[in-house]
């Protein structure tokens, strides 16, 4: 079951499972799932999120070996940003098949001056930033990947905390790695 927890709602515990739909068949469980879930305030919108690792790959290369801890680290928006729109730098473990998110909000231009110049954001004191920064410092992690995709988000009428999510037309690039770019790639 899916927790938001902390003042802020920026730390996440859940479940995932991740699974490729054909169109034709999610078509038919958009029909199945109608009398049970509904589309969430933001009905479909878009998410483009960079990916850090490390030089050598070695984040994602541990994670493609399916161990029972990984972690990764990501910046994420919500649409295109502009320079002070917030975006949030997460940092996602995944413990024995449970998805554990943490996540600091900050604007775009103070996410580019931490990451080119390690000047931290104004909320630099916070449990989350530090365990976000030790992360950091220990892995010298780079942009490596930006993915975009549109997502339509349903949640459950009688369990308002179940959601099941869609992600479809997800261009890649890994080149101007920048969220204010754009999400062509």
């Amino acid at each position: 079951m899916p927790k938001r927890t902390g003042a802020t709602g920026m730390i996440f515990e859940r479940q995932e499972k991740k699974f490729m739909v054909a169109p034709r068949r999610f078509s038919l469980l958009m029909e199945g799932l109608a009398s049970h879930m509904e589309q969430d305030h933001y009905g479909l919108h878009n998410i483009c999120t960079i990916y850090f690792d490390t030089e050598d790959y070695a984040i994602i290369r541990h994670s493609l070996d399916k161990p029972k801890f990984k972690e990764k680290l990501r910046l994420r928006s919500y649409g295109v940003p502009d320079a002070g729109e917030t975006v949030y730098r997460e940092l996602k473990k995944k413990l024995n098949g449970v998805t554990y998110k943490r996540r600091m909000g900050m604007t775009l231009e103070q996410a580019r001056n931490y990451l080119e110049f390690g000047l931290p954001p104004g909320n630099a004191d916070s449990q989350i930033f530090g365990e976000i920064d030790w992360f950091v410092s220990k892995r010298r992690p780079v942009p490596k990947v930006l993915l975009s995709y549109d997502r339509i988000a349903l949640f459950g009428k009688d369990a308002p905390e179940y959601r099941i999510t869609f992600d479809h037309h997800i261009p890649w690039r890994n080149e101007q790695l920048d969220l204010g770019k754009g999400e062509q790639g």
